[in-house]
This record gives structure tokens, C-alpha cells and sequence, in this order.
């Protein structure tokens, strides 16, 4: 029996989703609770990898245990709850056929990049955001960069070194970039990200509005990491959409935010 299971969580803590041998990670609490809650061996798998200190407001898993074939999933969440740290939480669970997967048959994720330009740091956003204190940033400028983003293309220049995938080619939907008071926001959804990709382009475009980086269809066309902008650090980063439906994603990107 599989799970598909809905979760959030805040990524401070942990050493990313993936397992690791001598560092915590969401997979591996998440498959601790589970077994305590069903006294049975399960798997886990994720729709993404995310690097340590990476967020998440929606993630998806599935969780698969000859355990649950009498397990109601709408009762899945609050039996999982006294299980899981504060920092976990698990929203919803439907249960799904045996060869769904979670990443393959996600149609986009839509990740969110915050950068705090307040003149002191917030004490509440530590860990969770980007802190730039003091810096006006040009989200006009900046927008403009993203929109050199938006379409398919090859990202090279945006997938850190280290990324085993061959063919880089991507399609961004939309790039945006938004400002309210101190909180600069960083909204981008494609069919797919390589290796620090997001974190790459949110740095590039700050680069790009200080003047560091030049014309941005020339560092894509260059297909050379080195053409590119700095790396965002890891906390300001969120996993904060999965889409496993195209009309999904389109009804999504014609509701304006609050």
C-alpha cells in the first residue's frame, strides 16, 4: 500500500531531505515516526532533494507499507503528529497506485527565495531568510533580469558543480521578484531545477542589479558557471509549491497574491 503523503517543514535543523550517515534529515525522522506509529518497516521517497538548511512549505512523499492497507489516510496526519518534532508536519496523506511516483510525475515546483534589507537583522527571520541588512536592492532591475530567465533554455550557468544530470535544459514559467517593506521575494517555477539552481539565479540577479554580471541571455548562452553571479546561501530558500497536474499550475499562476 503507498502513501502519497503532504508535508512541511522547517529545514534549520536538519542536514536536507536525503538520509545521511551522521547528520539528521527530514527522511530520515519522518521514517522513524512512521515506523513507531505503524510497528512495521516502510520506504520513503521524495519528490525533491533539498540542501541543508532548506525549508519547505509544501513537500510531498510517498510512504509505502503492507501496514497500511487498513489505515484510513484521512487519519494519517494526526496519528503521525505526536511522533514528529515541531519543526515537522504532515498535512495531508491520499493513497495513490503503486507506480506513482512523487518527482517523475510532478508536472513543476515552484520555489520561494527571501532576502531580509532591513537596517538591523530580524531575530525572527534568522535562519529562514537571506539577511542583506541595510542594502536597497532594485527589484525592477532585478525583474528585469528574470524575465531573460523565463522559457526553456539551457542552465549551465546556473547548476553548481557537482550536479550529475547531463542535459540541463529547463523551462522557467515565471521569474518574479517582489518587495514588501523589508522583504524582498524571489518566486520562480519550472519543469524541473538542477543543482543549487535557484540559489544561483537568486544571486545572479543580485548581481546583476549591482552591475557585477552583464547581459543575462549571454551567461546563458555561455554555458559556463563562471558567467553567472554567487551563490545564495542555503536559508533563505523554500520548496513552496508541487504541481502534479499542468492544469494545476495554470489555474495557480493566474490567482494574485493577497
Amino acid at each position: 500500500m503507498k502513501f502519497l503523503v503532504e508535508l512541511s517543514f522547517l529545514g534549520s535543523a536538519y542536514h536536507g531531505w536525503q538520509v545521511q550517515k551522521n547528520a539528521p534529515s527530514v527522511q530520515n525522522t519522518l521514517q522513524c515516526a512512521v515506523q513507531t506509529l505503524l510497528g512495521a518497516p516502510c520506504k520513503i521517497t521524495g519528490c525533491s532533494r533539498t540542501d541543508a538548511g532548506v525549508h519547505a512549505r509544501q513537500f510531498f512523499c510517498t510512504v509505502e507499507s503492507d501496514a497500511l492497507a487498513h489505515f484510513p489516510p484521512e487519519a494519517f496526519p494526526r496519528a503521525i503528529a505526536r511522533y514528529l518534532p515541531p519543526d515537522l508536519s504532515v498535512l495531508s496523506a491520499r493513497r495513490v497506485g503503486e507506480d506513482f511516483h512523487p518527482r517523475y510525475d510532478a508536472h513543476a515546483k515552484e520555489y520561494e527565495y527571501l532576502i531580509y534589507t532591513g537596517h538591523s537583522p530580524d531575530p525572527f527571520l534568522a535562519g529562514r531568510a537571506w539577511m542583506l541588512c541595510g542594502e536597497r536592492l532594485d527589484t525592477a532591475r532585478m525583474n528585469e533580469g528574470a524575465q531573460t530567465l523565463v522559457g526553456t533554455h539551457d542552465f549551465t550557468s546556473f547548476c553548481a558543480a557537482g550536479g550529475k544530470v547531463v542535459d540541463k535544459t529547463r523551462t522557467i514559467y515565471h521569474c518574479t521578484v517582489t518587495q514588501s517593506g523589508d522583504l524582498v521575494t524571489l518566486r520562480v517555477c519550472a519543469n524541473g531545477f538542477l543543482y543549487n539552481m535557484v540559489r544561483i539565479i537568486t544571486g545572479t540577479l543580485i548581481d546583476y542589479q549591482r552591475g557585477r554580471v552583464g547581459d543575462l541571455s549571454a551567461v546563458l548562452q555561455g554555458c559556463d558557471r563562471v558567467l553567472a553571479g554567487r551563490t545564495a546561501p542555503p536559508q533563505g530558500l523554500y520548496l513552496n509549491k508541487v504541481y502534479y497536474s499542468e492544469q494545476e499550475r495554470l489555474k495557480a499562476r493566474f490567482v494574485p497574491d493577497n
